[in-house]
């Protein structure tokens, strides 16, 4: 799913200090009605990968909170998504 978006996005950690991130996909999965996803990055590297992250979407009127995939299923339904993406060179 193509969205229209920023390519940085400002979120704070788990101590409230303003991190950068770049956006690379925001996506909806169709076992998961009204869920959106967003998959960033910090560009951090492990050995000679960047590290990403996969989070939940949950906008209210006044902002928006990135939360954790809990869910074993979802998350593999998130990697599954992932995985294709990379394939097809997204």
């Amino acid at each position: 799913m193509e969205e229209n978006f920023d390519s940085t996005l400002t979120v704070f950690d788990e101590d409230n200090n303003e991190v950068k991130v770049e956006v690379l996909d925001i996506f909806e999965l169709d076992n998961y009605p009204g869920k959106k996803y967003i998959l960033y990055t910090k560009n951090e590297t492990e050995g000679e990968y960047v590290k990403t992250y996969a989070s939940i979407i949950n906008q209210t009127d006044e902002e928006v909170i990135l939360t954790a995939i809990e869910d074993e299923t979802e998350f593999a339904a998130v990697q599954a998504y992932i995985n294709s993406s990379i394939e097809e060179g997204e």
